[in-house]
């Protein structure tokens, strides 16, 4: 049995790895609100949007190795 996500009859090899990605992005961004309602140091809060950034470019290596993979 094979799982993944079907993009035009292909599977998504990479989807857990993806949605795990997209997990970590959203459990950074409650954080960030937090710090922000806290009123804690802007170093803390561009800590968290430079974390923020290297998840986002984890996960856009993941989406480009996937359009490679059917190529």
């Amino acid at each position: 049995m094979t799982t993944g996500y079907k993009t035009n009859n292909k599977l998504m090899k990479n989807k857990d790895n993806v949605l795990h990605q997209l997990d970590k992005m959203d459990s950074l961004a409650n954080q960030l609100n937090f710090i922000v309602k806290q009123e804690q140091p802007l170093e803390v809060y561009l800590e968290g949007i430079n974390k923020l950034k290297d998840i986002i470019e984890q996960t856009r290596l993941f989406v480009e190795s996937e359009q490679t993979m059917y190529n």
